[in-house]
C-alpha cells in the first residue's frame, strides 16, 4: 500500500495510478497478469494532476524495485552472458545478474518431477502458469526470473541439482567459472 504525505490523492488518482501500474506490468510480464485482462482506463485528467500523479507512480516504481518487488522492471537481456541446460530432455537458456537467475521464454522444461524433489506443489503451479505444451514438449511463454540459479535449475529439470555447475555458456564454462573468473580479476 502506497499512501501520499499530504492526503493529495483522491479517486480519480488512485484510478490512474492503477491504469499506469496495470499497463506497465503487462508490458514488463515479469508476472503473470491473466487475472487482469484488461488494462483500466485511464480518468480524464488535467495535465498538471497527471503529470503530479505520475511522479508519484515513479516513487512507487522505485519503492517496489527497493523491496526487491520487480514487477514493474523490465527484464534486460542485452550484454549477458547466455547460460545453457541440457538436462532431462530439456533445453534451456538464460542469465543470471543482480535480479537472480532469469530463465527465457522459449526454453523448454520438463513436465515431471523425480520423487524426490522437494517443492512439487509449487512447481506444478509455475509450470500451469509460465509454460504452453508445443507438440510433445513443454516450453516457457515468458522470461522468468528466480532467486537463484539452483531454483532455476530446479523449475526446468524437475530435479534438484545445483544450478552453479548445470549452467553453462556455449564454450562449456559453468555459471560458477564464469562469475568466480570475473570476481578474481
Amino acid at each position: 500500500m502506497f499512501i501520499s504525505n499530504d492526503s493529495s490523492l483522491h479517486k480519480a488518482n488512485v484510478q490512474y495510478l492503477e491504469h499506469l501500474a496495470v499497463a506497465l506490468a503487462h508490458q514488463t510480464k515479469r508476472y503473470n497478469t491473466d487475472e487482469n485482462k484488461q488494462i483500466p482506463k485511464a480518468p480524464n485528467l488535467p495535465e498538471h494532476i497527471q503529470s503530479s500523479t505520475e511522479e508519484f507512480f515513479e516513487d512507487v516504481k522505485l519503492l517496489t524495485s527497493f523491496v526487491g518487488c520487480l514487477i514493474f522492471e523490465k527484464i534486460e537481456q542485452k550484454g549477458k552472458t547466455i547460460f545453457h541446460l541440457k538436462s532431462r530432455g530439456i533445453e534451456a537458456k538464460g542469465f543470471y545478474d543482480e535480479n537472480g537467475f532469469t530463465v527465457l521464454k522459449g526454453s523448454t522444461v520438463n513436465p515431471d518431477n523425480v520423487p524426490s524433489f522437494i517443492w512439487p506443489d509449487k512447481r506444478n503451479k509455475l509450470l500451469q502458469e509460465l509454460t504452453e505444451q508445443q507438440g510433445n514438449k513443454l516450453v516457457l511463454h515468458t522470461d522468468n526470473t528466480f532467486s537463484s540459479p539452483s531454483t532455476a535449475c530446479d523449475f526446468c529439470s524437475g530435479s534438484s541439482q545445483n544450478g552453479w555447475i548445470v549452467w553453462k555458456t556455449a564454450k562449456g564454462q559453468t555459471l560458477d567459472e564464469v562469475y568466480r573468473n570475473k570476481l578474481n580479476s
